[in-house]
């Protein structure tokens, strides 16, 4: 299932409908930026530059996921491709968009946030491992079938 988003104020537009997006700016509401009771209305992951959204904190109503995108300049191909990396590392750690919290660091990493704040990466193959094999996780030469 594709995810359906709900870009805050300050993000680029995107011309083809590559991504189910909808913009604050398109909707009748109040000045600044949209908040989450728009999105849970609207069933739409929020996207935002708040960082107010990060930390330790109890949301009180159920929502459809927040994402907080690093305060930097985007263009358009990076925010697809960045929620769309997005998407493959739910994926890949059976996770889901609803009730949860995301920060992206743009072309750099994602992460969970849990309730109590603590960041999570998302992408466990930057986790180092420690081996047996003198830190080496590969088959030894003499292994090797030819």
């Amino acid at each position: 299932m594709e995810a359906k988003w709900l870009l805050d104020i300050g993000f680029p537009r995107i011309k083809s409908q590559i991504l189910d997006a909808v913009y604050a700016a398109d909707i009748n509401r109040s000045p600044g930026p949209v908040g989450l009771k728009k999105a849970a209305e609207l069933n739409r992951t929020l996207i935002t530059k708040d960082y107010n959204f990060r930390g330790s904190w109890n949301i009180e109503i159920s929502h459809p996921g927040i994402v907080i995108m690093e305060n930097r300049v985007l263009t358009a191909e990076s925010l697809i491709r960045n929620l769309r990396h997005l998407e493959l590392c739910l994926k890949n750690n059976e996770l889901q968009l609803t009730g949860q919290r995301f920060f992206i660091q743009i072309d750099k990493s994602i992460i969970h946030i849990d309730n109590a704040g603590t960041e999570h990466d998302l992408e466990k193959w930057k986790s180092p491992r420690v081996t047996q094999n003198n830190g080496i996780n590969a088959p030894r030469f003499t292994e090797v079938q030819r």
